[in-house]
């Protein structure tokens, strides 16, 4: 009988082991070395920012960009993990999922004929990290603004109407946050802002200061919110 014990314990321990060594070297689980590396002043993508970028009130009503960037590309973060390796809900700051890393990677290679200058994100881990190979590829500066500034027409007055003439800008944000930005640039009105999809690249030029929306969307990975998979990458052009 202690033989049977014994032997049932020595089974037990080795599943345990076997278990925690699998959670711990799962991709899903936490970033790799290469995403921790993937810093704005200073402090790791692993770390919440204490600080954000906020905007003083212009003053002003958007009526036309001032010095309008060449295009902007509006993209969803990438797909994200709701628990962390023990169980618990990461809300509201979650990370990217192993294939959430994948569809960054991925938007990075697509934008590699693309001369992209400014890329702008939400303070939150999951944006941050979309933008995160793509910043690499193009050694550029990655602006970290609040959350609530980027659905303020101050940002698009003293940020993407201002410091970005005749240059491409990557706005990597949440679906209320890209739908405000678009209804602020009077890109469209409220009621004709489409469903924002994860995975789709939407584009506005300037002319004359005047935003345009360009159709089609583009879709670089073929991924749903309830059904999305790790080969899902598609072979798009940029233009």
């Amino acid at each position: 009988m202690r033989y049977t014990c014994t032997i049932a314990l020595a089974v037990i321990a080795h599943l345990l082991f076997v278990s925690a060594a699998f959670a711990e070297k799962s991709p899903a689980y936490s970033m790799n070395k290469d995403w921790q590396a993937c810093q704005t002043s200073g402090i790791p993508d692993s770390e919440k920012f204490v600080d954000c970028i906020r905007y003083p009130d212009s003053g002003k009503n958007f009526e036309a960009c001032e010095n309008p960037p060449r295009a902007i590309y509006f993209s969803l973060h990438a797909e994200y993990r709701f628990r962390d390796i023990h169980g618990n809900n990461m809300e509201p700051d979650y990370i990217l999922s192993a294939v959430g890393q994948k569809m960054a990677q991925h938007l990075a290679k697509i934008f590699k004929p693309i001369p992209v200058k400014a890329i702008y994100t939400s303070h939150y881990t999951r944006t941050r990290q979309t933008a995160c190979p793509l910043m690499r590829d193009k050694g550029v500066e990655r602006h970290v603004v609040c959350k609530t500034e980027t659905k303020s027409e101050r940002f698009l007055m003293e940020a993407l109407c201002k410091a970005h003439r005749d240059e491409v800008v990557v706005v990597i944000g949440h679906h209320d946050t890209v739908k405000e930005i678009l209804i602020n640039l009077k890109v469209m009105g409220p009621l004709d802002v489409p469903e924002l999809k994860y995975g789709v690249l939407y584009k506005v030029t300037f002319q004359n200061g005047k935003p345009h929306w360009i159709e089609p969307p583009v879709r670089y990975w073929n991924c749903d919110p309830s059904d999305c998979y790790e080969n899902g990458a598609l072979d798009v052009t940029l233009k």
